[in-house]
């Protein structure tokens, strides 16, 4: 490739400029993360697409990608008891404005927005007196609005201390404050009986080890039973959600669902409501799941190019520092001119703002359709500047980042 320079492949980490609701996570020098090779869906090696190198390259946190299934995850990721504790006891901002406004909405009946779940439920024809599980239930308003269809043995697992409380207080539900794979939990829902449909709504991207889970649920459950999830579609989840948003460790497509599904005998009946950005899965459980050919993609290639696409790199920029932008409802991003006087930047930046959606129209309207053009989702940016060096070749990991003091990430 003439002119290739593959330190256009990545950038120098200096502040946040827009954060919206995203709290700052700075790695500590000492912290004790584990490395983790293996595809969860198809057990196939993760090749690094993306790094982030801290500490002059001594910290190193690399986000992969499954050839064979498409998957997107962290290889190197928290212990699993400190994943626990996180949820527990750190996530979500209970003083946010958003938060209490949500919190307000559900106690007031505000929060009566028809769920896909029910949707999803109502064509199942499931016997009412069987237990329902939902794992991780929020407040619980999609679990109550199953009870109102006529739904009453059900049971939810939430990791969340505050969000477990309110569930069982607000809505009298029954709330295990756990992990699903936690041997009490287990136990609890073998004492309930098998349950008739497992469901998560954005949440299978939580947790630490999606294939545990499944082999766990396709224990509980009998032959014509269901597990129905709903997550990111890896296909237009917005690439700073893969890369600095790290309580999303995995990013699925349809078939990384299908192939991890396919391992405990749950056979993909329907995912026809899935979009671009999400991906929404009905599995039902049957004693052997028939021959499946799965088309062959070089999924790391798509990869690369939509991380590359989605912040805007492999570009050689006049300008530096830069800020470095990005949709928050879409895979659209790039980089843009910063003035360190003040006026003039908030001048120059809320005029570009008023272009993105015309911008990138065609981008938007092939992820959400003519909604997304007046989709309020917040842009966010961060102030970056050129690599100096990289401390990998492209060949092991295409995309670095580069931080001048630890690996700094997210959470909300």
């Amino acid at each position: 490739m003439t002119g290739f320079d593959e330190k256009l492949f990545g950038f120098r980490y200096l502040r946040f400029l827009e954060l919206f609701d995203w709290i700052l996570f700075e790695l500590s020098p000492t912290a004790g993360w584990v490395e983790n090779f293996v595809c969860p869906c198809d057990e196939t090696r993760l090749r690094a697409v993306v790094s982030l190198y801290g500490q002059s390259g001594k910290q190193k946190v690399r986000i992969g990608s499954c050839d064979t299934c498409g998957y997107i995850g962290y290889i190197d990721r928290p212990t699993k008891q400190w994943i626990k504790d996180f949820y527990l006891n750190t996530w979500e901002d209970t003083e946010s404005p958003k938060v209490k406004k949500l919190v307000y909405k559900i106690k007031h009946g505000k929060d009566k927005k028809e769920r896909e779940i029910l949707d999803i439920i109502r064509g199942l024809s499931l016997d009412p007196s069987r237990p329902i599980c939902e794992i991780g239930c929020g407040y619980g308003s999609a679990l109550n609005q199953i009870r109102e269809l006529g739904f009453s043995n059900l049971i939810a697992i939430e990791n969340s201390k505050h969000r477990a409380d309110f569930a069982r207080e607000f809505f009298k539900l029954e709330v295990l404050t756990a992990p699903f794979e936690d041997a009490q939990v287990q136990q609890r829902l073998k004492e309930k009986g098998a349950p008739s449909l497992i469901f998560s709504h954005h949440v299978f991207e939580h947790v630490y080890d999606p294939s545990e889970l499944i082999g766990l649920a396709s224990g509980l459950q009998k032959e014509g039973d269901y597990f129905v999830i709903s997550v990111p579609n890896a296909v237009g989840e917005f690439s700073m959600s893969n890369i600095l948003y790290f309580p999303h460790l995995h990013s699925f497509r349809v078939a990384s669902l299908v192939r991890l599904l396919n391992r405990y005998n749950y056979q993909v009946v329907d995912h026809s409501r899935t979009t671009n950005t999400g991906l929404h899965v009905v599995a039902k459980k049957v004693s052997a799941v028939p021959p499946h050919d799965f088309p062959k993609e070089n999924y790391f290639e798509k990869a690369v190019e939509k991380f590359t696409r989605g912040v805007g790199l492999g570009k050689r920029y006049s300008f530096v520092p830069r800020r470095l932008w990005w949709l928050r409802a879409f895979n659209v991003g790039g980089q843009a001119r910063y003035f360190k006087n003040k006026s003039l930047d908030n001048l120059f930046w809320s005029t570009i703002k008023k272009l993105i959606p015309h911008q990138f129209k065609k981008e938007i309207l092939r992820e959400a359709g003519p909604s997304g053009l007046t989709n309020r989702q917040p842009i966010q940016s961060i102030l970056v500047d050129n690599l100096e060096k990289r401390y990998s070749s492209f060949e092991e990991s295409p995309i670095e980042i580069h931080y001048d003091g630890n690996i700094v990430l997210t959470y909300k």
